[in-house]
């Protein structure tokens, strides 16, 4: 079963998205723990990947520790994922059919170069490595590439729990990156051809939160179908990545050895320069 609609779009009163998307980051940055299975589904390149998982997230005083596992099915061949923040390091263990790779990012250092910025030095007392990862960093990055301008209310799932529906379209500055050739369209605000979008991008996403905690239960990275004669109630869009979260728990105690990763012997690339860079910190 999948989303009920109960209120049309844009008819939900004083419940604008990108409201809803900020107060989303802020539940999840006020919790102390939070740990959720996921499940991924992939429709690529004429291949369906499916994929499970396990989210773990906990906070200790203004370092956030997280977790991620997955595992993602192919035919007979798998590959899988492990993210792990212990406070100091960020690592990421890739393990492909071919070959597996381990890389860390140095947060201390991250820390102490972000600090040096004068982008940063202006802006307060703030907690610079909220969002460092997990569930934060992937609701700040929908905010920073979509605007969510569309939200409804309805019901979604076997258990028809209420949610709201955001629904967010690519930003104009964005957009002008992923279509330069429509550039100078897209920056007088004139119409698009999103079908020039490349195969695996989307061209819409569609965020459902909790109505009652504001728990992302579902992202869908969507694409438009052409249209085609005659279609009649046929689907308009089609979904190319989607995740669940489910059985979520809020604020219970999780083993402190889950945040803990030993790479043993293995060769460790160090990627804290082009974590950095993807910050807009020169390192």
């Amino acid at each position: 079963m999948g989303f009920q609609q109960e209120t049309p779009i844009n008819a939900v009163p004083n419940s604008p998205s990108e409201s809803l998307l900020a107060a989303a980051v802020r539940m999840l940055e006020s919790r102390e723990s939070i740990s959720a299975q996921i499940r991924h589904e992939v429709h690529l390149f004429d291949k369906h990947l499916v994929g499970l998982g396990v989210y773990l997230e906990q906070r200790s005083g203004r370092d956030q520790l997280f977790r991620v596992e997955m595992r993602i099915q192919l035919g007979d061949k798998s590959s899988s994922l492990v993210q792990v923040c212990d406070g100091r390091y960020l690592w990421t263990y890739q393990n492909m059919p071919s070959e597996g790779k381990l890389s860390r990012v140095d947060l201390l250092r991250v820390l102490r170069t972000i600090q040096r910025s004068e982008k940063i030095e202006n802006q307060g007392d703030v907690n610079i490595l909220s969002g460092i990862g997990g569930l934060p960093k992937l609701l700040r990055g929908l905010d920073a590439a979509f605007d969510f301008n569309t939200v409804e209310q309805g019901r979604w799932g076997q258990r028809k729990l209420p949610v709201w529906r955001l629904q967010g379209q690519w930003k104009r500055q964005q957009l002008a990156k992923l279509l330069p050739q429509q550039r100078g369209a897209i920056e007088k605000g004139a119409p698009t051809d999103l079908s020039k979008l490349a195969e695996h991008l989307p061209d819409h996403v569609v965020l459902l939160l909790g109505q009652e905690d504001l728990f992302p239960y579902r992202i869908e990275y969507r694409r438009m179908l052409p249209e085609r004669p005659g279609q009649v109630n046929e689907p308009t869009s089609r979904a190319l990545v989607t995740m669940d979260l489910f059985e979520v728990t809020i604020n219970a105690a999780i083993d402190p050895m889950r945040f803990v990763y030993n790479p043993g012997e293995s060769e460790v690339a160090d990627q804290t320069d082009a974590f950095l860079a993807s910050l807009g910190v020169k390192p």
